[in-house]
C-alpha cells in the first residue's frame, strides 16, 4: 500500500485520538463491531471517518466485503482511510458463529442492490449472510443509507427503493446517514439504547389526483414528490412555501 500524505495524516489523527482518550474510562473497550461493506462509494468517505473515530475510542472493528465490494471499495481502499480496521478473509467459521462474538453489525455503505437482497431474505454471499445471522440473533444492525436514498426519475423505481428500506426498518435494521454512524454506534453500545439521531427516510410521494392544503398539514418540512398529472391547488402552494415544503412534480 502506497504511503500517501492523506494516509499519513489519517494515521496521525488516529494516534491523537488514542492519546486523547488515554486515562479516560473506556467501558466500551473490547467491544467488537463487524463492518459489512457492499460495493458502493456514496457516503463512503464519511463512513470511514466514523470508523476511525470508533477505533480511536477502543472499539475493535473488523471488515467483511461482498464479492463486488472486494474490487470497488475493498481492503486497500478501506485501509487507506481507516488503518486500524482489521480485514477479515474467508474463514471456516460460519456467519452464525461469527456473529456470536460480535456486539454490533455495521453496514457503512448500504447499496440499492444489497438493500433489495436483504429486504427479501437473499443472502448469497458471506457478508450478507452475516447480516442475516445478526438479525436472527437479535444483534443490533446499523446501516448508512446514503447510497440508496436518491430520487430516481422513474416513480416505480422510487417506490421499490422506499419499500425495501421500510422492510429493512421493520426487520430491525437501524437506518441512518453516514454522518450519524459514529454517534449511532456509540449510543447503541455505550448506553444500550437506540441512537439519538434522526433516522433519514426517503422523500414522501403523494399518490392522489389533487394535492390540497389538508394533505400538506400532515407532513413536515422537506421534499414532496407528486406525479405530472397531479393538480396542486393554489392554497397548497402557499402552505408549502410557508412550511418550507418543496413540491417536486414529475416531468410529463
Amino acid at each position: 500500500m502506497e504511503l500517501t500524505q492523506a494516509l499519513v495524516e489519517q494515521i496521525v489523527e488516529q494516534v491523537l485520538q488514542i492519546l486523547k482518550g488515554a486515562g479516560q474510562p473506556a467501558d466500551h473497550a473490547g467491544k467488537r463491531i463487524t463492518a459489512v461493506f457492499s460495493a458502493g462509494l456514496s457516503g463512503g468517505e464519511t463512513a470511514c471517518r466514523a470508523l476511525r473515530g470508533l477505533t480511536g475510542r477502543g472499539y475493535s472493528v473488523q471488515a467483511l466485503f461482498t464479492p463486488c465490494a472486494q474490487t470497488v471499495n475493498g481492503p486497500a481502499w478501506l485501509l487507506e482511510r481507516a488503518p486500524a480496521v482489521q480485514i477479515c478473509g474467508e474463514s471456516a467459521c460460519s456467519p452464525r458463529a461469527w456473529v456470536e462474538e460480535t456486539d454490533l453489525v455495521l453496514i457503512p455503505v448500504l447499496t440499492v442492490n444489497s438493500a433489495a437482497k436483504l429486504a427479501h431474505g437473499i443472502a448469497d454471499n458471506r457478508a450478507l449472510s452475516t447480516v442475516m445471522a445478526a438479525l436472527m440473533a437479535r444483534k443490533p444492525v446499523i446501516a448508512a443509507v446514503d447510497a440508496c436514498t436518491g430520487d430516481p426519475d422513474v416513480p416505480v423505481v422510487a417506490r421499490i427503493w422506499n419499500q425495501n428500506l421500510r422492510l429493512l426498518h421493520q426487520c430491525g435494521i437501524q437506518l441512518v446517514s453516514a454522518a450519524d454512524l459514529e454517534v449511532s454506534v456509540r449510543n447503541r453500545l455505550e448506553s444500550g439504547g437506540p441512537a439519538g439521531c434522526a433516522v433519514p427516510g426517503p422523500s414522501p410521494r403523494f399518490a392522489g389526483r389533487v394535492l390540497s392544503i389538508r394533505d400538506l398539514r400532515q407532513m413536515g418540512a422537506g421534499r414532496l414528490y407528486v406525479s405530472s398529472g397531479t393538480i396542486v391547488t393554489p392554497a397548497a402552494l402557499d402552505e408549502a412555501r410557508n412550511r418550507n415544503i418543496e413540491i417536486i412534480q414529475d416531468n410529463p
